[in-house]
């Protein structure tokens, strides 16, 4: 039999494989990853194909594998007051499938501007940087970036809420 597991990465991101389940010689339930579908858990009837030639020798019924159902998100950022988005932005990020890089690009794409910090002038939020800001948002010791919250509130939104 072959389904679709989902599983967390160390990094809290969700991703799927498809996995073959079947018993041994000696009866035992195994477990064999036969593909890695990514964060999204796409597979497409070309990559059934595909894989259907790789594992010819495994009895499998190819047709009855549906699509994976993606996991449902547990929080709406539209309905999260302020508050609430910030203690919970690492997990909106998760649920979102981005990383520390994919969401500095996609504040960027948001139209987040450059800010100013006091006494440095201008500074573009960098990948070290925001993870340093989530991490202290989320343990709600974010005094050093009070200036910056109000900035940033509108993008978190528009990436979180798109």
């Amino acid at each position: 039999m072959a389904f679709i597991r989902w599983k967390m990465s160390r990094h809290g991101m969700r991703r799927a494989y498809l996995v073959h389940s079947y018993r041994d010689e000696q009866g035992v339930p195994r477990h064999k990853t036969l593909a890695y579908l990514g964060a999204e858990g796409e597979l497409t009837p070309e990559r059934v194909d595909e894989l259907r030639e790789k594992h010819k020798d495994l009895a499998i019924h190819w047709e009855r594998i549906a699509p994976a159902a993606k996991p449902p998100r547990s929080l709406d950022a539209a309905t999260l007051s302020d508050e609430a988005l910030l203690c919970n932005l690492k997990l909106l990020r998760r649920e979102k499938g981005l990383n520390i890089q994919a969401m500095v690009q996609a504040l960027t794409q948001a139209g987040l501007p450059p800010f100013k910090i006091p006494g440095f002038g201008d500074h573009v939020v960098s990948p070290e940087y925001y993870k340093r800001f989530e991490r202290r948002v989320v343990e709600n010791k974010a005094a050093q970036y009070s200036f910056l919250l109000p900035h940033i509130l509108p993008f978190l939104r528009k990436v979180f809420e798109s």
